[in-house]
């Protein structure tokens, strides 16, 4: 259900005609976001545990150029659970920040990177606190005047206990 649901709207996104359409605003922006996340966790003497986590996100951020932004988020679990030996692990909530540099292809689409950093809260048995270098690509497509669409993939770094990346699909609005 959630892979048909992804690619339905990622097939929409990208055939949808934009209309009024700048990627190029200049000031402050607030997005909401989807992500499938694969949490690869570990423990000694343990074979890792490979799950999906899905994450509902809130981002901030500033658009100083049409070729640099900088960016806060926050997401929390919406479901999704890890099972070992040692009982359950699951991945609560993640706190980003991102300089994104870009680049317009042109007045409707935007290529971009991440980098940052980002802290993971886990909770199971001997976990805590998570954080590392994070990093992406993603493209951004217009489709209102203040408006945009974005899909990325983003790896949020591999600590001794786990390694996180995500997709993410969300909408921005520039104020």
């Amino acid at each position: 259900m959630t892979r048909k649901l992804t690619f339905s709207l990622l097939f929409l996104t990208t055939t949808a005609l934009p209309v009024l359409a700048d990627t190029h605003q200049q000031g402050y922006y607030a997005g909401l976001s989807y992500s499938q996340a694969q949490f690869d966790g570990r423990q000694d003497g343990v074979e890792p545990v490979d799950n999906d986590f899905n994450l509902v996100n809130i981002g901030f951020g500033f658009q100083f150029s049409p070729y640099l932004a900088m960016e806060a988020r926050y997401g929390v679990t919406v479901s999704g659970n890890q099972h070992s030996p040692y009982g359950d692990t699951k991945l609560d909530r993640f706190y980003s920040a991102y300089a994104i540099p870009s680049y317009p292809i042109n007045e409707y689409f935007t290529v971009y990177a991440l980098l940052g950093g980002t802290a993971v809260e886990v909770t199971g048995p001997g976990r805590e606190a998570e954080s590392d270098f994070s990093y992406g690509a993603g493209l951004r497509m217009a489709f209102a005047n203040n408006s945009e669409f974005f899909l990325e993939y983003s790896d949020h770094g591999q600590t001794p206990y786990s390694d996180i990346s995500a997709v993410t699909f969300g909408v921005n609005y520039h104020f």
